[in-house]
Formats: C-alpha cells, sequence, structure tokens
C-alpha cells in the first residue's frame, strides 16, 4: 500500500487535480475516487455527465480531449461536464443530487427491510420517502418501486403529496440512464414499474388540483381541466380541442427520448393520457424549425422502440400540426437522422442507446 501511496506520489509530481490520466491508477478505489474515471478491470475514462471532478475537464485536465467543463451548476444538480461534440449539456443529461442526509441514504437497505416487512400505512408512506434511489443498484432500486406500487391505495389519497411520486420517478429514471453496468432486460423491467408509478401519480393528480405543471429537464409533469379546452407547453408544444364527451383531465408526461439513447428526435416525447379513459379528439402542435424532413412516431416506453402512426403532420413555416385521438406517446423525429449503433457520434448516446461502446477509440458499434 505504501508502495502505491509512493508510485502515485511520483505519477502526480508537478500535476494539479484533475490531471492524473486515467490509465495511471492501478486501483480500483482511486481509479473511482478520481472523480473522472471508472473502472472494470482497469482504469479507463468517465462518460462526460457522469464526471463529479470538472477540473479533469478544464484546459489541462486529464479529458479535455473528450470533455468541456460546465461554467456554471445549479445546486440541485450534481457538478459535470459534457462532450466536447456538444453544444453544451443537454437538459436529459442533467444528474439531480439527493435531498436525503447522508446518514438517511447510508440507513436506506435497513429501512427498506422493515417498510417491506411493515404495513401500509400513513406513517409507512412518509418513511417510504426517506428511501434513497439514486445510489441503489438495480435490485434494491427495483424493490424500491415494488413498494410504492404497493402503497397505491394511500398514494392516491391527500395524505399523498404529488411531489415525493415525481421524485420517485425522476430519480429512478436518472438511476437507470446512469447505470452503466445495466443490461437492456433490466433497464425494461425498470421502466414497466416507472410507468405503473406514472399511473399512481396522475390517480393523485386528478384529485390534487385540476391545473398543475412542474419541471424536472428530463421529464415534466403537466394536467390541466377538460374546460380550459388547451394546454400549453414551454412554448415548444400547444395540445387544443373544441368539445369533450364528459368532465376529466388532460394529462401530458413531456419525457425526453435521449435519455434512451435517441438522436433522431426533433421534439420530445409527449406521453398523453385522459382521466376516465376519454377518447378525447385534439390537435397537438409542435414548434420548432421545419427545414428538416420528419415524421410524427409512436414510441414504447418500455422498449424505447418507434413505429409509425400513419398521420400526415401538416407544417407550415415554424411548427407541425397533427389530428389525434386518444392516449398515445408521440414525437417529431428528423427522418434523415439515423439512431442506429454505427451512426452514434456521442458516447454517452451510445452508451444509453445499448450499442458496444469503445472509450479508448471513441467509437460506437
Amino acid at each position: 500500500m505504501i508502495c502505491l501511496v509512493l508510485i502515485l506520489f511520483r505519477v502526480s509530481d508537478g500535476l494539479n487535480l484533475g490531471e492524473i490520466p486515467c490509465n495511471q491508477f492501478n486501483n480500483e478505489g482511486m481509479c473511482r475516487q478520481s472523480g473522472y474515471c471508472q473502472w472494470s478491470g482497469q482504469c479507463y475514462r468517465q462518460y462526460c455527465h457522469l464526471i463529479d471532478e470538472v477540473a479533469a475537464c478544464r484546459n489541462a485536465g486529464a479529458l479535455t480531449l473528450y470533455c468541456v467543463a460546465l461554467p456554471y451548476i445549479p445546486l440541485q444538480l450534481a457538478q459535470t461536464c459534457y462532450e466536447i461534440t456538444s453544444s453544451g449539456l443537454k437538459a436529459y443529461y442533467s444528474r439531480y443530487v439527493s435531498d436525503l442526509t447522508i446518514d438517511v441514504i447510508q440507513e436506506t437497505s435497513i429501512l427498506l427491510s422493515d417498510l417491506i416487512n411493515g404495513e401500509r400505512s400513513i406513517t409507512n408512506m412518509l418513511r417510504l420517502y426517506n428511501l434513497d434511489v439514486l445510489s441503489r443498484q438495480n435490485e434494491e432500486l427495483n424493490q424500491i418501486l415494488d413498494l410504492y406500487i404497493s402503497f397505491a391505495e394511500i398514494l392516491i389519497t391527500q395524505y399523498s403529496h404529488p411531489y415525493y411520486l415525481e421524485r420517485i420517478i425522476y430519480e429512478s429514471i436518472q438511476n437507470i440512464r446512469d447505470d452503466t453496468r445495466l443490461a437492456v432486460s433490466q433497464k425494461k423491467s425498470t421502466m414497466n414499474k416507472i410507468v405503473e408509478m406514472l399511473d399512481i401519480y396522475y390517480l393523485r393528480l386528478k384529485t390534487f388540483s385540476e391545473y398543475y405543471y412542474t419541471q424536472y429537464n428530463f421529464i415534466n409533469f403537466n394536467q390541466v381541466h377538460l374546460k380550459y379546452l388547451s394546454l400549453q407547453y414551454s412554448g415548444l408544444a400547444t395540445i387544443t380541442w373544441t368539445e369533450y364527451e364528459t368532465n376529466g383531465m388532460l394529462q401530458v408526461t413531456v419525457l425526453y427520448a435521449e435519455v434512451f439513447g435517441k438522436q433522431s428526435p426533433l421534439t420530445p416525447i409527449y406521453i398523453i393520457r385522459t382521466s376516465n379513459n376519454i377518447n378525447l379528439q385534439y390537435k397537438l402542435r409542435c414548434y420548432f424549425n421545419t427545414y428538416y424532413p420528419l415524421a410524427l412516431k409512436q414510441i414504447n416506453l418500455v422498449t424505447m422502440k418507434m413505429y409509425e402512426t400513419f398521420v400526415q403532420p401538416q407544417c407550415v413555416s415554424g411548427y407541425c400540426e397533427v389530428n389525434l385521438q386518444g392516449a398515445g406517446n408521440y414525437l417529431f423525429i428528423n427522418i434523415n437522422q439515423s439512431d442506429q449503433c454505427n451512426a452514434i457520434t456521442s458516447m454517452t448516446t451510445c452508451m444509453l442507446a445499448n450499442c458496444v461502446v469503445d472509450l479508448q477509440n471513441n467509437t460506437c458499434n
């Protein structure tokens, strides 16, 4: 151990924080503790958006050939970097930090076991909110999601606040997005549970407010009573209707498909639902540069496979519009932009698309 420390002192002699190349860490602990390297039998560079030591992305940093440091990081986000091939950190790569204390995070496994065997009560629901999601391995993440689902009957009552349901959804998505060891089958299994949580969330929101929206960068939640005849989303989209068969809510979750390795989208995914399964007829209008050849696609939220809608968008300068009916998960894509592995130049996108990443040669296959 003393020899290893002496070697690292020699390696780092004259080097500042974040300047030691990853391949010069031959110890797993020191590799991971660097904040910019990852370990898999040997030490190699981390994906840019997962870097915790920003110095590695700055001038003279170990990863300046690949990553750029963000000049400013909001307090609720982890400090991070973005790929040199990008124009900046994208909203869908944002990393939230936990709002739980270190002591509470460290007690998660014990509390989880206790809650699994405990009664489904309001008291235990409040304890449920103290489970750490962001740093869990996939097995425990699935146990936490199963536990939330088992509390559904209480979570949809007045004693539950929508924020905690939003948090479990966006933290779970961040977890599976950033777990570089996760198999495709594991992602699908967890996404099934996240989609079920989304259903529980909107059952609660239905009785919470008839007009509601909140944003979390890579996923955003919106609800409006049908009597308002429209829903606007951040200047990016408008959904309008002229009549409805019965009272109810339009519920729209906005989720970025890039979280799952897609690079062709021109818009986020608009996950459109109505309370009471009202078969609403509506217009979806999206605002963006229409110079691209585009198409409207449906997407499966578990497999993330896109397929045809057989609806032809009507486009004029600045926006495209389509007539739709009922629930669906819609997005516009650039039909000239391939989502195939060998067309992906971003290593983060490559990883999220479940392709084979070669970080040494910066290639995707």
